[in-house]
């Protein structure tokens, strides 16, 4: 399949550009330094989730495909552990700083003998600690607000708070100084508003306004979670064409919690939100940005007696990765409309049928066959979600409705590709009949022809 192409390709231009790749199965090989920046990404790591350690698993697993990666920092857009109170946060946080302290001693790269840059701030669920004003004395110690450098690179972070904001707006225009010819990133928890997925930003619940404070800089890369929203979808990255926009770029961090689409849609990942586990590794040379997006999911740590390694091949890749000139004054390949434009249409296979598995008197069930898309390359070319809809053949009328999300979300792998869409249909009448018609839809919401099916409920009895 395309997606397969793209890894191949993906993994020798790395190579050309002396990025150093491990091999599977735990086995260690030198790791290539170069001049070119390169970040792990993640947000919404949730450290504490429910008090279990598989947060805390999931987390030294992402750090340690970034380690292998050779990266110089690591950029964490917020809700790094989940308890809103200081006193159930506290020892989270410092969980979070010493599984960063085993995978990185003194934020270093083993493998390299590099410094690792921790760039992380605080979410909404972190709000205790931000009160508190405490940050893990081994991290360093807390600001509303900071600017750092990692290879000539300026980053600016924002923590979750209101009086943070004007600071930051400061330590922008500092970092836009020191950054003429190439990009700089910054990073707060909830999105800019009108920008990725159409979000609304706030810090305390107010409204923010670094949309204006950075609408004018074409250089400015802005990474933001909080969403949980997959990024298998395309829609993960923003720019615009339009004369009246702003020029900056702005991307939805990765999530290894869960997902989420009922932010922006009224879906559920179908059965297999919990199993979310994706992240972002960018590399940066002069201008030229080049992001790709993985899926840990089948990844794992493994364990000898003294030893931690990781199988760096069960990496999943998802679509191809993003890549532009974040200096670009004119054209912006991520822009929303053109990219809708562009997008392939879904289609079911030849000579797809529905399975109506079961139908009551008010109730249907449907089996539904895994559709594709055949898009350019660079632009979505999988399933977001089915939507059915009821038609009663007596009057025209559309009487139920149902939209589910695909599994592959969190896992694009060929099992979660092809595997059929279980869909139920409330709110039937008894002894009517009605036509089924389902339709895929891609991210950016081009939807397929229907598959359609006949069904008579059945009659109410005494």
């Amino acid at each position: 399949m395309k997606k397969r192409v793209r890894r191949l390709c993906t993994a020798l231009l790395l190579l050309t550009l002396g990025v150093g790749l491990l091999s599977g199965c735990g086995k260690e090989e030198e790791v290539v330094t170069t001049d070119l920046l390169r970040v792990g990404i993640l947000s919404d790591i949730h450290v504490g989730f429910h008090d279990s350690a598989q947060q805390s698993d999931r987390f030294e697993k992402a750090l340690m495909f970034f380690k292998n990666k050779g990266v110089d920092a690591v950029l964490i857009a917020g809700d790094l552990q989940e308890h809103s109170s200081a006193t159930k946060a506290i020892p989270w946080i410092e969980e979070v700083a010493d599984i960063w302290f085993r995978v990185f001693p003194d934020s270093k790269n083993d493998l390299t003998g590099e410094r690792v840059e921790p760039l992380m701030i605080y979410g909404n669920h972190d709000i205790g600690l931000v009160e508190a004003e405490y940050w893990p004395e081994s991290l360093g110690e807390y600001q509303d607000a900071w600017l750092k450098e990692v290879k000539g690179y300026q980053f600016v972070g924002v923590n979750y708070t209101k009086e943070g904001t004007e600071l930051a707006a400061n330590l922008v225009g500092k970092a836009e100084a020191l950054s003429e010819d190439k990009p700089f990133f910054f990073c707060q928890h909830q999105p800019v508003v009108d920008t990725v997925l159409g979000e609304s930003e706030g810090l305390l619940g107010t409204g923010v306004p670094m949309y204006d404070v950075l609408r004018s800089f074409e250089n400015c890369v802005v990474f933001t979670g909080h969403t949980h929203i997959p990024i298998t979808d395309e829609r993960s990255i923003w720019q615009t064409d339009s004369k009246k926009g702003a020029r900056f770029t702005a991307i939805n961090c990765a999530t290894i919690n869960y997902g989420w689409l009922k932010s922006y849609t009224d879906m559920d990942i179908n059965g297999c939100a919990d199993d979310t586990q994706q992240g972002m590794y960018m590399t940066v040379d002069g201008p030229n940005v080049h992001i790709e997006r993985y899926s840990f999911f089948d990844m794992e740590l493994i364990y000898d007696a003294e030893t931690t390694s990781i199988d760096m091949s069960q990496a999943e890749q998802i679509g191809a990765p993003w890549v532009f000139d974040a200096t670009e004054k004119k054209h912006r390949p991520y822009d929303y409309d053109t990219r809708q434009l562009k997008a392939g249409q879904p289609a079911f296979p030849e000579g797809a049928q529905l399975d109506v598995s079961s139908v009551g008197q008010t109730i249907v069930n449907i089996f539904v066959p895994a559709a594709l898309v055949d898009s350019p390359e660079g632009y979505s070319d999988l399933i977001q979600s089915y939507y059915a809809e009821a038609v009663d053949l007596s009057t025209g009328e559309v009487v139920a409705t149902a939209e589910v999300a695909t599994e592959h979300h969190v896992d694009i792998d060929e099992r979660r590709l092809q595997k059929e869409v279980f869909m139920g249909l409330e709110g039937l009448e008894p002894g009517v009949t009605y036509e089924l018609r389902v339709y895929a839809r891609e991210c950016y919401q081009k939807t397929s022809d229907p598959l359609i099916a006949q069904i008579t409920t059945l009659e109410k009895t005494d």
